[in-house]
């Protein structure tokens, strides 16, 4: 497939300050430095993505909330190059293409890129409220209620590919150790997709009402419906399992799965922000 357009994923101030900072994976750096010792590699401005995960306090680079990315360069980030690209191909390059490295590590790198859109998608369609918290996206008088039929669509799509890509992973790594993988990170990431698949929902049929026509086809409205009924199934199941997991670890069962119900949190902004301060 096509390499993204250079700072679509990243920002070049980004780039620059992860470069000396050297923070730089070999999955961003140029052909031609990717094999160095991360002190002497160089950002290639088409694989870098935003990078969530900071260092410690006092050191690495600062946090760019606000790099101007659209949601169609986030869609992008995640759809074409995170899980359309690195994932299918994470044990397809070549030997002196690119360096062997397991699943679990391919699968570090995609989450910490996946956490960094979804922090910014609260900034691009959750509006902020009068002391600072996060208010609803859908319908409440933030940015985000001034957002496209057509930037709703894509953070459904987008969504229901995380939601996809973490059943997955969390299945294909459950034998693993925490040492190697962090199972309760992965399914944090997973109510985070689902709560905020559904909440794009509950925009999208706001906007809907208000408009005189929708954009989509009968064909696309059909398949976004057995994508819907797709999710629910998952988020189903995935309380179903956590029903029985905490019963036999002798605990109260948990609330109500996301997406279960009509009734689906207070929008994508708010939703994202509960899920991930619960890292």
């Amino acid at each position: 497939p096509p390499l993204p357009p250079p700072h679509s994923m990243c920002s070049p101030l980004e780039c620059i300050d992860r470069q000396s900072h050297m923070e730089l994976h070999a999955l961003e750096s140029t052909s031609d430095t990717y094999r160095n010792d991360p002190r002497r590699r160089v950002a290639d401005p088409r694989l870098a993505a935003k990078k969530y995960r900071r260092s410690a306090a006092g050191g690495g680079v600062r946090s760019y909330e606000d790099d101007g990315r659209s949601v169609a360069d986030m869609e992008g980030t995640v759809i074409e190059h995170l899980l359309g690209t690195l994932m299918p191909r994470q044990r397809t390059f070549a030997a002196d293409v690119m360096p062997p490295r397991t699943l679990a590590e391919t699968v570090a790198f995609v989450d910490d890129r996946i956490r960094a859109v979804q922090v910014d998608l609260i900034t691009s369609l959750g509006g902020k409220d009068g002391d600072g918290t996060t208010t609803a996206a859908a319908g409440g008088n933030g940015e985000g209620g001034s957002r496209s039929i057509d930037d709703w669509i894509r953070v459904r799509r987008m969504q229901a590919r995380l939601v996809r890509y973490g059943v997955l992973v969390q299945y294909l790594l459950s034998d693993l150790p925490p040492s190697r993988h962090e199972a309760k990170f992965g399914w944090t990431a997973l109510r985070t997709a689902l709560g905020a698949y559904f909440s794009s929902w509950d925009a999208l049929d706001a906007l809907r009402l208000d408009s005189v026509s929708s954009s989509s086809s009968s064909n696309e409205e059909k398949e976004a419906l057995r994508e819907r009924d797709e999710i629910r199934s998952y988020a189903a199941l995935l309380h179903l399992s956590s029903v029985l997991r905490s019963r036999e670890m002798a605990l109260p069962d948990p609330p109500a799965g996301i997406g279960c119900s009509d009734e689906n949190g207070s929008g994508i902004g708010a939703l994202l922000a509960s899920s991930w301060a619960r890292r």
